[in-house]
């Protein structure tokens, strides 16, 4: 270059020819035109900056949606706001200076909405006369519209009066209903619960299910058949019964085999109330104030028999009895779910004695297994790659005592087993389950 510049030394005449050359106004000209190609070059990339700022608000409000919508029962729209600004800060990931504005939350009985916008400074469109891009974006959480039917099966027996369980368990039964009903309004169809509080019997409504088939009593024909002759002392006379219902027999007390008038083993025997105290069961209803008052009833005496409970969970979400209620098993748009809470060791059932009197429970933990293998064996249908699906999930939930292993085997996986080591946290576990339950979809 030094070479080439002193080759070129301009000589005195043509210093005054480039004096006098105006052909450089192209030159001039040409490098006025770049202004609006730079402000141009420079939009796109201030564009470009405001999309991938946007993108990162859409991605955070995304995640705090599905989030939200999963506590959204249990709180207030307060409580929902102030989680959700919380959630959505701690994973918002800042591009090119952007700094949202507080979201804004709404929510309906069907879906969760979080929006946010704010200005984002330009650089190059300045030049334009263009400070700021406004950045807005949403995202809704909905309930999914499968239906659910929830039973829960809740021990009633003795060992619930201590350490406050009763109290405990009929508070934690009434959040789940409110909770329940904050998702699936009285008639909306979304979900329905039943209740079947049970210690050694279940007790029904007797002026509702007096004239049902599939009980027998002391004054019915198949009451004198040989297959009643242990549980006939106990029966009642049809206008005597009070409504508890005691296990079929064997080879029928821990399946949903239908009952015949024709086969009397296959009926439930109408027996005499153990207590006076257990609360009845509500079948299926989303009427929620009915669900609450029949919690409010429940009252802790007798001893335990955890295979009837289940029975009974399973009748519940039958369409064909003996509770019934339950649309068929299988329907495509229906999840069924059952829930089994106890705090204590099977003690007592039509067959053995094992409460008031020493001796192995064994043989009664037998018929809860058996009943549990039943539930989770039911499977009406198969997914994608042929597995079956089943009709009903079963949640088991152990307080504080009783068998751990029996319960866990009766759960349908590990993930539906709970157990809590102090009362209080029955409220906890019940939420919890809700929610699980509560099917959520992104609804962008």
């Amino acid at each position: 270059m030094v070479a080439t510049l002193q080759n070129n030394t301009l000589r005195p005449h043509r210093l005054r020819a480039f004096l006098g050359d105006t052909s450089g106004n192209i030159s001039l000209l040409f490098g006025l035109s770049l202004l609006p190609l730079m402000a141009a070059t420079g939009s796109a990339i201030d564009y470009s900056r405001a999309s991938d700022a946007r993108t990162q608000l859409q991605i955070a409000l995304d995640s705090t949606a599905l989030a939200m919508a999963k506590r959204s029962a249990t709180l207030s729209l307060a409580q929902l706001t102030s989680e959700s600004e919380t959630y959505f800060r701690a994973i918002y990931k800042e591009r090119h200076g952007f700094i949202p504005a507080p979201l804004t939350v709404t929510r309906d009985s069907k879906a969760l909405r979080v929006e946010s916008n704010g200005p984002l400074q330009t650089t190059f469109m300045q030049l334009m006369g263009q400070t700021v891009v406004d950045i807005a974006a949403r995202a809704d959480a909905g309930l999914s519209q499968k239906k659910v039917e929830l039973v829960l099966a809740l021990d009633n027996t003795g060992s619930m009066s201590r350490l406050s369980k009763m109290d405990e368990l009929k508070k934690a039964t009434r959040n789940l209903l409110n909770a329940a009903e904050a998702v699936a309004p009285m008639g909306s169809g979304l979900m329905k619960v039943a209740l079947i509080p049970f210690d050694t019997q279940v007790r029904v409504e007797a002026s509702t299910y007096r004239s049902q088939p599939w009980l027998a009593f002391q004054d019915d024909p198949a009451a004198s058949s040989s297959a009643l002759a242990d549980i006939r002392p106990q029966m009642k006379t049809r206008a005597a019964w009070n409504g508890c219902i005691g296990d079929r027999n064997l080879g029928y007390d821990a399946n949903d085999r239908p009952a015949s008038l024709g086969t009397p083993e296959s009926l439930h025997p109408a027996v005499g109330c153990g207590t006076g105290s257990l609360a009845k069961v509500q079948p299926l209803t989303d009427n929620w104030s009915a669900l609450r008052g029949v919690a409010d009833t429940m009252r802790p005496s007798g001893c335990t028999n955890i295979t009837i409970g289940a029975r009974f969970g399973l009748a519940a979400l039958s369409p064909t009895g003996p509770i019934a209620g339950g649309v068929p098993f299988g329907t495509a748009d229906v999840d069924k779910y059952l829930v089994i809470l106890t705090d204590g060791d099977n003690t007592q059932n039509r067959f053995k004695d094992a409460c008031n009197v020493p001796g192995s429970n064994t043989e009664i933990d037998a018929r809860t297994t058996s009943i549990c293998n039943e539930i989770k064996a039911k499977s009406s249908r198969r997914d994608g790659r042929g597995n079956p699906i089943p009709d009903v999930k079963v949640f088991t939930v152990r307080v504080m005592e009783g068998n751990r292993a029996l319960l866990e085997s009766c759960a349908t996986g590990r993930a539906y087993y709970k157990e809590v080591n102090d009362a209080s946290q029955i409220d906890a576990v019940f939420k919890d389950i809700i929610r699980e339950i509560t099917a959520l979809r992104l609804t962008m």
